[in-house]
């Protein structure tokens, strides 16, 4: 409280380095507020609106008309430690704040699934609000990245993707319809954070797969920052 009578509140809604801070005159009218909702993760568009993402722990329509810095707000926190004092969200060695991905299942819901920092564990949320729209097409689009048995792990920076990557169609629970399988070219080494050319994250837009690489290979023909973009409905290699 200042020397005014106004009133300071910071809050940390999340352990992804988010923010919010408000200032309320002396009869509770709020008089300003900044929040930060993103942090040290990767936010998600929702599957059927591009004017709403989601982080971690935050819903923001975004406008994206506007002059940089300025085409968002927070709509919604989706972290509540009093119902769910245990969620990973607010608990935990790293927290699930990395990345985000959203998809509607066949029931019609919205699903959130969040990677903690180091993408060791996946923590799965389900929105008890059904969203506007369904997709027929996409709704249990699944893609699923890893290493696998064939293709394991050897010498990869801890940032990096996984070597295979599937998807999956008409995915629900105890379903798996693999639809087509990809192994990622990819080198057996790491060079820290920009000394290796493997893969190191993917999002989908439209009819693509986009699948970027941090640093540079001699090895793999690639410079810091190449992305590689596959067909959605083959995986085939497009440029």
């Amino acid at each position: 409280m200042d020397a005014e009578g106004n009133l300071y509140i910071a809050n940390q809604p999340g352990s992804n380095g988010s923010t919010m801070i408000q200032s309320y005159t002396p009869d509770g009218t709020l008089r300003w507020e900044r929040e930060c909702h993103v942090g040290i993760e990767a936010p998600a568009l929702h599957p059927e609106n591009d004017n709403l993402v989601y982080s971690s722990d935050a819903k923001m329509r975004m406008d994206w008309s506007a002059s940089e810095g300025q085409g968002w707000e927070a709509t919604a926190v989706t972290v509540n430690p009093h119902r769910f004092p245990n969620d990973p969200r607010i608990s935990g060695d790293h927290g699930a704040s990395g990345g985000t991905y959203l998809c509607t299942l066949g029931n019609g819901q919205l699903y959130q699934y969040q990677t903690d920092m180091n993408s060791g564990t996946i923590f799965i949320f389900r929105f008890t609000d059904s969203p506007d729209q369904i997709s027929p097409e996409r709704n249990n689009l699944m893609l699923l990245n890893g290493f696998t048995k064939e293709h394991p792990d050897v010498n990869h920076h801890w940032k990096r993707s996984g070597k295979v990557i599937h998807r999956y169609d008409h995915w629900q629970p105890g379903l798996w319809d693999l639809r087509w399988s990809l192994v990622v070219p990819s080198e057996d080494t790491s060079g820290g954070n920009f000394g290796d050319g493997n893969v190191q994250a993917m999002d989908v837009a439209g009819d693509y797969l986009f699948l970027a690489r941090n640093g540079s290979s001699k090895t793999l023909q690639v410079e810091r920052g190449h992305v590689d973009v596959r067909r959605l409905d083959s995986g085939q290699y497009v440029g």
